[in-house]
């Protein structure tokens, strides 16, 4: 699933951060979920980060 996508800053050196929103609604009743990060390069060569896992805690009354 898709949550969201972010251009680019443009042809530039050095680190840079980004920031995103997302809206996890629709995941609410899954225990665990798993963000991972595609990052594209101008020419279309393209990279996954490593897999960041949350895990859902809820208090139940």
């Amino acid at each position: 699933m898709k949550v969201a996508t972010h251009a680019a800053l443009g042809n530039t050196q050095g680190e840079h951060a980004y920031q995103i929103s997302d809206d996890v609604a629709d995941l609410m009743s899954e225990q665990v979920i798993y963000y991972r990060v595609k990052v594209m390069d101008i020419d279309g060569r393209f990279v996954y980060s490593n897999i960041t896992v949350f895990v859902l805690l809820f208090l139940v009354k």
